[in-house]
């Protein structure tokens, strides 16, 4: 490999730096519908337990059993609706209400504040929380919180016995279940959130693509057609000028195709660079390398360490040609400076160039008017997780920095 070289002219101090980062979608992440399998395995162990609690509850009024059953025919008819058809989030929410209600009946039927089944309340924030959302969720602790409260005052006003001993066991473990719920409801949202922010990515790099796939097309038919093209069109003309006649002819014609040639296999090169030099990354970036100095155009140097030059990776490879083409297309440099190495966490990645540079308006003008490369690049980037970082000013050329974690 190559030695390491210094910095030169584009990391030098003053070049405008341009920090990509990830585009958050500026409306609110939708609310999904519940869970079919978490709503009802949630319902059916509180169901469960309850009826448990209730059959061994010492203390039952005349109305308990009117309260058992309803409740049984409301937890089969709900639960057949959500895995047949499924609910929306305004039914989960009607869900979420009745399953309390029914609790509470449950609660002031077995005992109040002496009933087992406050055991399934104090553990029922956890179940909302998978049963519906955050707004609802919130809702539904107060009003679980009252329905003790009120139920509590009534043992007071009846002459309960240590009724702020009951009153604070479930106050601390009510709150503890609901920090629980709360905990739950931030990482559900958290993974929709970042799902739905991957999916837009996804969208929109491959509404990206295509309009990269278009204007290399348009490109490679211009390039074809003002360079190899005109030189076999001319060397045609030799060849039947020479059928006519003309004794030099048929050697300006062979001149003329080695030149169609040369053109040609720039053409390749520029379309698809040499990445199968090797099976590993080092031998790639050689060939790759190789390949851009054998046109006589520019120096390219490649530093990569062991831990990530011995091992395979396409896409890394991948966005190495891409940078060092675009320098070429763009830069017009004398110098491009590829580093590759590991990261206590991944793997940093950084080519710069000595070329022409640019400000973010020029970067800016040229995805409006079609050359989007760069924020292609990005896109892929940002899909597996990781960072693109633009440095650059006039005169002072470019230094892309890529970030990817393991």
């Amino acid at each position: 490999m190559h030695e390491p070289i210094a910095p030169i002219a584009a990391a030098t101090p003053g070049a405008a730096e341009d920090d990509v980062v990830a585009e958050r979608p500026s409306s609110p992440v939708p609310e999904r519908d519940p869970s079919p399998v978490g709503t009802t395995l949630a319902r059916l162990a509180g169901a469960a337990t309850t009826i448990v609690l209730v059959l061994v509850a010492d203390e039952r009024a005349s109305w308990l059993i009117p309260v058992f059953a309803a409740s049984v025919v409301w937890f089969a008819l709900s639960t057949a609706h959500l895995l047949l058809r499924r609910w929306s989030l305004r039914q989960a929410r009607l869900v979420g209400t009745v399953d309390l209600a029914f609790i509470v009946a449950a609660v002031a039927a077995s005992g109040e504040t002496e009933s087992p089944v406050l055991r399934i309340l104090c553990l029922a924030p956890a179940a909302w929380a998978v049963i519906t959302d955050r707004t609802t969720t919130a809702l539904l602790i107060v009003l679980g919180g009252v329905a003790f409260g009120a139920v509590w005052a009534h043992d007071v006003r009846a002459g309960a016995e240590q009724p702020w001993e009951s009153f604070a066991t479930f106050a601390s473990i009510y709150l503890s279940s609901s920090a629980i719920a709360y905990v739950a409801l931030r990482l559900r949202d958290g993974s929709r959130a970042y799902a739905e922010r991957l999916a837009a990515a996804r969208r929109a790099l491959t509404q990206e693509l295509g309009q990269v796939e278009r204007d290399e097309r348009e490109r490679l038919a211009v390039q074809l057609h003002d360079g190899p093209l005109q030189t076999i069109i001319s060397a045609r003309q030799d060849l039947v000028d020479h059928l006519d006649g003309d004794p030099d002819a048929l050697e300006i014609g062979i001149s003329t195709l080695d030149e169609s040639i040369v053109s040609l296999r720039e053409v390749t090169t520029d379309v698809f660079p040499d990445q199968d030099g090797g099976s590993v990354v080092r031998e790639q970036l050689r060939s790759i390398a190789g390949a851009w100095e054998s046109r006589g155009d520019f120096e390219v140097r490649v530093v990569v360490d062991d831990e990530v030059g011995a091992r395979s990776d396409p896409m890394l490879v991948g966005m190495v040609a891409e940078l060092v083409g675009n320098a070429a297309k763009h830069a017009s440099p004398s110098i491009v400076l590829v580093d590759l190495r590991g990261t206590g966490d991944g793997v940093a990645l950084k080519v710069t160039d000595d070329g022409t540079g640019m400000t973010r308006a020029d970067r800016l003008h040229a995805e409006e008017t079609g050359h989007i490369g760069l924020r292609s690049l990005n896109r892929r980037i940002q899909a597996v997780g990781g960072r693109l970082q633009i440095r650059s000013a006039p005169g002072r050329g470019t230094s892309v920095r890529v970030l990817l974690p393991r």
